[in-house]
């Protein structure tokens, strides 16, 4: 298992949020109750400066499944589950896609205990709403047209909603 992630960007600005997420090998007991987490993220300036920002954060790790749900900031959660179901379904497996979305529905419904979480998660349906039709209206043109190997060639509004929606910002969620 790899610790470590490397992840190339194009331009960046503050309006883009990026999530990741890591998982514990449950194979392995925990000697701990946290995690360390470091982001090193290197950087070019207009200037031609490049830069290294360094952020680390400790987190907390159990492995209760209702002890993390009460606790999870359910607007990251929501983020990340429609940027990753936006990207499997740039790729054309909506049902892949489609399936994501319904089990992150279902987890931030069982966090739902605080106002902030309620919040979130009507955020969360408003925008998987939004997925969910573009992925329909996309499968429905695939139904009529077929399915294209080329998934670079999508020029259909559907297709240009769902690369929209890989970038939704964390606004959208947050409460």
């Amino acid at each position: 298992m790899s610790n470590r992630a490397l992840r190339e960007m194009g331009n960046v600005t503050e309006d883009i949020d990026l999530t990741f997420g890591f998982t514990v090998d449950p194979t392995v007991p925990l000697k701990h109750d946290d995690v360390t987490i470091q982001a090193q993220i290197i950087y070019s300036r207009l200037d031609g400066g490049r830069y290294l920002r360094v952020i680390t954060k400790t987190q907390r790790v159990t492995s209760k499944r209702e002890e993390s749900e009460v606790s999870m900031d359910a607007s990251i959660v929501a983020l990340k589950a429609v940027q990753e179901s936006a990207k499997i379904a740039q790729l054309g497996d909506y049902q892949k896609a489609r399936i994501n979305l319904i089990s992150h529905q279902r987890m931030l419904q069982r966090g739902m205990k605080r106002r902030d979480q309620q919040r979130a998660y009507i955020n969360f349906i408003k925008q998987g709403e939004k997925l969910d039709g573009f992925m329909r209206e996309a499968q429905a043109q695939e139904a009529i047209f077929g399915k294209s190997e080329d998934t670079s060639n999508r020029d259909d509004s559907a297709a240009k909603n769902i690369v929209q929606m890989k970038g939704a910002p964390l606004s959208v969620f947050a409460c």
